[in-house]
């Protein structure tokens, strides 16, 4: 990955990325409470959208509806018109922090802090399942397969929905924290210093491992089409991660040019630019190799 520039225009740390994969427009949510939307093409042209009072830890893009879903603690979850930046909180959740939402087909699925998955219905707007994924903080989950997987102090776990049921169907436990991304149709699986691929059909099948130095794993960024996947490290460096049908591939470490650690990545255009959020208020944009 090669480092191209920085987005500036935050007051505060830059706490989660928002997109579609395939196009150059981005959004990102700052401690500062804006939500502004970005090009990967042009560092002067992020507009701001809204702002909101509180701290959003994570965003999610709808492209059909084109509107962004924020977690905003101790409120709920916002709706964020894309084009007239106008915003409701659809779903009031008070009370509660979260580390991540997630958009999938009818559902937004969100995670607490302690562990709950709350998963939400957007043709009524209720909250139709809440699932304890795990007794501590849950780091979060990523979807796949049109399962959403979960991983966290526990391990990881798939749970399956049907029309309205949803249930935790099966895990694979791990005496330590494990990280994962979902791939096409794989799943990364960084654990206990090893790097490993998962046949998502059969979640405790381990296809392929790699050990992986000792530096802490903080984040998985992968998706359906992309070309590789990201490791975020500890202390903000990143390193991008290959393989084929036989090999898994840890490539050089690329040196964060933040100051201070990351909080998001984001693939954009198509994955040809990876986006991060700094806690020094700034955008990188990367040009993925």
């Amino acid at each position: 990955m090669q480092f191209l520039s920085f987005y500036t225009g935050h007051k505060a740390a830059v706490l989660s990325l928002a997109g579609h994969a395939k196009e150059p427009l981005f959004y990102s949510a700052g401690a500062d409470g804006l939500i502004v939307r970005w090009s990967v093409h042009d560092p002067d042209q992020g507009d701001v959208l809204t702002r909101i009072n509180g701290i959003m830890p994570s965003i999610t893009f709808d492209k059909t509806s084109n509107s962004l879903f924020a977690a905003l603690n101790q409120k709920g979850v916002v709706r964020i018109n894309c084009t007239s930046g106008k915003n409701e909180l659809v779903v009031p959740i008070p009370s509660t922090s979260f580390t991540k939402i997630e958009h999938l087909e009818n559902w937004l699925v969100v995670i607490t802090k302690i562990g709950e998955l709350i998963v939400i219905d957007t043709n009524i707007w209720k909250i139709v399942h809440r699932i304890t994924i795990g007794p501590d903080k849950v780091s979060s989950f990523t979807l796949a397969g049109g399962k959403f997987w979960s991983y966290g102090l526990q391990g990881i776990g798939k749970i399956g929905f049907e029309q309205n049921n949803f249930s935790k169907i099966d895990e694979a436990n791990f005496s330590d924290q494990a990280f994962i991304t979902a791939i096409g149709s794989r799943i990364l699986l960084v654990y206990n210093s090893k790097l490993n691929v998962v046949d998502m059909k059969r979640p405790a099948k381990i296809l392929l491992d790699n050990v992986y130095e000792e530096r802490r794993v903080m984040k998985l960024m992968g998706g359906l089409n992309a070309p590789g996947a990201i490791a975020l490290l500890e202390d903000g460096d990143m390193q991008v991660i290959k393989w084929n049908k036989k090999e898994v591939f840890v490539e050089s470490t690329v040196q964060n040019k933040h100051y201070g650690t990351l909080n998001d990545l984001l693939w954009s255009e198509n994955h040809k630019f990876v986006v991060t959020a700094g806690k020094d208020k700034n955008i990188g944009i990367w040009r993925f190799n």
